[in-house]
């Protein structure tokens, strides 16, 4: 992925999320490693020559607000998992599951947005839409002021159980201390410090995340003003002249050898609910692969065939399960989505996705339908099923999902709860990972054909 995607990405999710608590003063826990750099750190080279942190502003790589907003993140991740604990119990007092009561009573009471919303949301990021009018983007902006109302209908879902289950403070999330310490009590329950910290330590990594994402920002900045400088020289002109060529300015990179040494934070894995996911392979197989992905996803697509031609030689050892992100912002994801869900009600969800990754460009309702009519589903169930939103409940709470459990792009993969890097090598990255999985479940890797 292209660093300026990533940062795209990056900062798209990071706004479809709202901070819901002030932080505390945390104490003085250890920074973590790659927090505080050293001028020498290099961050990148440009055709062979070294950019280091000390080429950068000072400030950017130093520690500066970073406890302050690990805190903050704490905070946000605690209130999120009282939430949390609010829904477990009210679901357990009516009977039903977190998911079917969080479908029934945040997706099922979420109606369309308004032309206010849409309006007000357009404004808000015009900046993000460079120039663009408004009809030209009214689809993507109905899937961000979704998002959005979602995320505050379950804030108002989860304010109102307070009364049944009353929240009483107990000591800070933000600091460190012992497991067994309260940090809250929601009704009868306890919630200790143990019981927080895959949160808290997806909270930590978001923020270093974040600092690692706005160093590079900067840097990637840098190189383009010494390739911009160059580039301005050759053609004969100042370069406040060459800035005005947009077109030209967005392909300074082109042509050039630029390597982004500084690492970023490794990913966290998690433990995914993946029942009732369209899935290949046994169920008891010693190794399975996850895979979150988004059909509207240009880097999905291009992912998709590599990770299936990767798990062909493992046979039955390795079990593939899917799992639905329609990223807000993209316009067809959500109902391509639920499209693929009611090709899987139909036991076709694979020939599908073949169809849907193969033509990003064609994810309209008549184009999913003409792909069921290939592929001889039962069409007129097929169309009851989209156009009622039948699996729109379930798609929006795999996505939500996937979101608290720290996801942070698409596609993402998983091979038994652990992070596969989705580079250039996807294939061989997956094949990696595989192997070592399968090592370690004692059942030998027999080496894949062809490798």
């Amino acid at each position: 992925m292209h660093i300026r995607n990533a940062l795209s990405l990056a900062a798209v999710l990071a706004t479809c999320a709202t901070a819901r608590a002030d932080p505390t003063s945390p104490a003085e826990e250890p920074l973590p490693p790659g927090v505080e750099l050293a001028p020498a750190t290099l961050i990148a080279t440009v055709d062979g020559e070294p950019l280091t942190c000390g080429d950068l502003p000072e400030a950017v790589c130093k520690a500066g607000e970073f406890r302050a907003r690990r805190a903050a993140a704490r905070e946000k991740a605690f209130r999120a998992q009282l939430d949390d604990v609010l829904l477990g119990l009210e679901a357990k007092r009516r009977g039903v599951t977190v998911a079917a009561l969080w479908q029934a009573e945040v997706a099922g009471r979420v109606g369309p947005a308004t032309d206010e919303d849409l309006q007000a949301e357009f404004e808000k990021r015009r900046p993000w839409f460079e120039g663009k009018r408004f009809e030209s983007v009214r689809a993507t902006l109905e899937g961000l002021v979704l998002h959005a109302k979602l995320e505050a209908r379950e804030e108002e879902l989860a304010r109102g159980l307070e009364v049944a289950f009353p929240v009483k403070p107990g000591a800070s999330p933000a600091v460190s201390g012992p497991a067994d310490e309260v940090l809250a009590t929601v009704g009868k329950t306890q919630v200790r410090r143990r019981d927080t910290t895959a949160a808290m330590r997806r909270a930590d990594q978001q923020v270093r995340v974040d600092l690692y994402m706005a160093r590079v920002r900067v840097a990637d900045g840098l190189v383009d003003e010494r390739l911009a400088a160059a580039e301005a020289t050759r053609r004969g002109v100042a370069v406040d002249e060459l800035r005005k060529d947009r077109a030209a300015m967005g392909r300074l990179q082109e042509g050039h050898e630029v390597k982004w040494i500084l690492e970023a934070p490794p990913d966290l894995g998690w433990t995914p609910d993946v029942a009732g996911s369209p899935a290949r392979g046994p169920a008891g197989a010693p190794v399975t692969v996850v895979e979150y992905a988004d059909f509207q996803c240009p880097f999905c697509g291009k992912s998709w065939p590599m990770v299936h031609d990767a798990l062909a030689p493992y046979g039955d050892r390795v079990r593939y399960v899917f799992r639905n992100v329609p990223l807000p912002y993209h316009e067809h994801a959500l109902l391509a989505a639920q499209a693929a869900r009611a090709a899987q009600a139909q036991g076709k969800f694979f020939e599908y996705a073949d169809l849907l990754f193969d033509h990003p460009e064609a994810l309209d309702r008549a184009s999913l339908l003409f792909y069921a009519g290939r592929l001889g589903l039962d069409e007129a169930r097929f169309r009851s099923e989209l156009d009622s939103g039948r699996y729109r409940p379930e798609i929006l709470w795999e996505r939500r999902d996937a979101f608290r459990s720290g996801l942070r792009s698409t596609p993402s993969l998983l091979v038994n709860d652990q992070p596969v890097p989705t580079g250039s090598d996807l294939g061989g990255s997956l094949r990696k990972a595989v192997d070592a999985a399968l090592a370690g479940s004692g059942t030998g890797a027999r080496r894949p054909a062809g490798r």
